[in-house]
C-alpha cells in the first residue's frame, strides 16, 4: 500500500516540476519579446536605444556645433560623437593612416588633440576617462547605431598610440 502512494506521490512532484518548467519558459519568452532591440544604459541621462537597420544620416559638423564648450561629457552619445569627430579630425590630418609616428608626428598630433579638445572645453584626460569608465555603454552605443558604424567604417586608418 504504501508503494502505491510513494508511486502517485513521486508522479505528482514530477507533474508539479514540469509545469513549472513550461510556465517559466513561457514568462522567460515573453518578457524578452517585449524589449526586443532596446537597451536603456544608466547615465546622467538616460538614452532610449533602438536598434534600427537603416542608418539615419548625421550633419557631424552639426554635431560638433551643437557640443561646442559643453565642459563635460553627461552621456554616451555625446562621447561617441566627440569619438567620431576625433578620429575624423586625425584621419583629415593624415594620421590615421600611419602605423608608427616618429617624435614630431606625436608632437603635432598632442598639439592636434589639446586643440581638437579645447573647442568642446573638455580635456584629453576627461575624455580618456569617460571611455575607460563606460566602455561598455560606448560599445553597445555604436553598435545599436549604424550611422555612428558607418561614420567609423569610413575612416581609412584606427587611432594610432600616442
Amino acid at each position: 500500500m504504501k508503494n502505491k502512494y510513494s508511486k502517485k506521490f513521486i508522479f505528482f512532484l514530477l507533474f508539479l516540476l514540469i509545469l513549472l518548467i513550461v510556465f517559466s519558459f513561457l514568462f522567460s519568452c515573453n518578457k524578452k519579446n517585449t524589449g526586443e532591440g532596446e537597451y536603456q544604459l544608466e547615465e546622467d541621462d538616460s538614452i532610449d536605444i533602438v536598434v534600427d537597420s537603416k542608418a539615419a544620416a548625421i550633419d557631424w559638423e552639426a554635431e560638433k556645433e551643437k557640443l561646442k564648450n559643453i565642459g563635460r561629457i553627461s552621456n554616451v552619445k555625446d562621447f561617441c560623437t566627440i569619438m567620431v569627430l576625433w578620429r575624423k579630425e586625425l584621419d583629415n590630418a593624415g594620421y590615421n593612416l600611419l602605423s608608427s609616428y616618429t617624435e614630431e608626428q606625436k608632437g603635432k598630433i598632442e598639439e592636434l588633440k589639446n586643440s581638437f579638445f579645447s573647442y568642446f572645453a573638455i580635456t584629453p584626460q576627461q575624455y580618456e576617462e569617460y571611455a575607460n569608465e563606460n566602455k561598455d555603454a560606448i560599445d553597445q552605443f555604436i553598435l545599436s547605431n549604424p550611422a555612428y558604424q558607418d561614420a567609423l567604417i569610413s575612416i581609412q586608418g584606427v587611432e594610432g598610440q600616442n
